[in-house]
């Protein structure tokens, strides 16, 4: 009885059990599985350059699929108008930048005017009554650019409206991860130095306006829904800002630079002029010997 009880129980399996095998063989453990196709068969997203975003890199691949989502869901809602309220909202909360786009887009402020491709290049400024949203649009597209951070996309942009068709743009280079972004927006940030001089525009401007963007997208639909998309936006947003600023302050200090030398130099031309302008002629000078021997016989 005992014999029959310590006797190995037959497989009741109707398949041959494979030969050279042992039993123990047959057990896989989770050591065994390999993580890359786990990984994909549970549908995650892998690194790599289709999912990261040059000008925010510390954004996760998950922050940048759900970011991309939600400008995917702005987009069916006009995406112009978003950016044409945030404009709107900066004009009536800053008086500099209310005077900003009344001097850029009056016809006595063309001298103001911010290109924002290549300074050796020409090109006319858009006219809102020959140039539609589409055509304006084609004009900046990427296909048109080159390797040179954007130095074929060359436009004139003016107008609360020019600014808000260019801000679409612009972000649809940044999410489509585009490297050459970081470049292409310092060159835009350092483009508005010239209205320093004429309507005290600054840094502080563009942290105003970057604060508006940020209020603004975080109350959109499929936005405000979640808080890991709106903590992705916000990175995104502050970066984007963050990039125009430093083009803007490097520009400034550059200028700074030139002007103090310059000042140093003409200060120093004055002196080198002053030294080297001739001696007055003898027969203007006066002999104070001779003039007091003169005066010394009527006395």
């Amino acid at each position: 009885m005992s014999d029959l009880l310590l006797a190995p129980r037959p497989s009741r399996s109707l398949s041959p059990s494979p030969r050279g095998l042992s039993p123990a063989s047959l057990v896989r453990c989770a050591s065994d599985r390999d993580p890359q196709k786990e990984q994909q068969r549970g549908g995650s997203l892998t690194i790599g350059k289709t999912n990261q975003i040059p000008l925010c890199p510390q954004l996760s691949p998950s922050q940048v699929y759900i970011v991309r989502k939600a400008w995917k869901h702005i987009n069916t809602k006009g995406l112009v108008g978003v950016f044409r309220r945030c404009f709107q909202r900066a004009e009536s909360c800053c008086t500099i930048i209310a005077q900003t786009f009344t001097l850029c887009g009056s016809a006595s402020g063309s001298g103001s005017q911010i290109y924002t491709g290549s300074p050796h290049h020409s090109t006319s400024p858009i006219s809102p009554n020959s140039r539609n949203e589409n055509s304006i649009v084609q004009e900046i597209s990427p296909n048109r650019r080159t390797s040179d951070a954007g130095t074929a996309s060359i436009v004139c942009v003016r107008t609360l409206s020019e600014h808000s068709i260019f801000m679409v743009h612009l972000f649809q280079r940044v999410l489509s991860g585009d490297q050459t972004i970081v470049e292409y927006l310092r060159r835009i940030g350092a483009r508005h130095v010239a209205l320093q001089s004429e309507t005290a525009f600054g840094s502080r401007q563009l942290e105003k306006f970057g604060e508006i963007l940020v209020d603004v997208f975080l109350k959109l639909d499929g936005i405000r829904e979640s808080k890991e998309c709106s903590r992705a936006w916000r990175q995104l947003i502050s970066s984007f800002v963050d990039c125009l600023r430093d083009g803007f302050e490097e520009e400034a200090r550059q200028n700074r630079r030139k002007n103090s030398f310059n000042a140093h130099s003409r200060y120093f031309d004055d002196i080198e002029r002053r030294h080297s302008t001739p001696a007055r002629r003898g027969s203007l000078r006066i002999d104070v010997q001779a003039a007091t021997r003169k005066v010394s016989n009527y006395i």
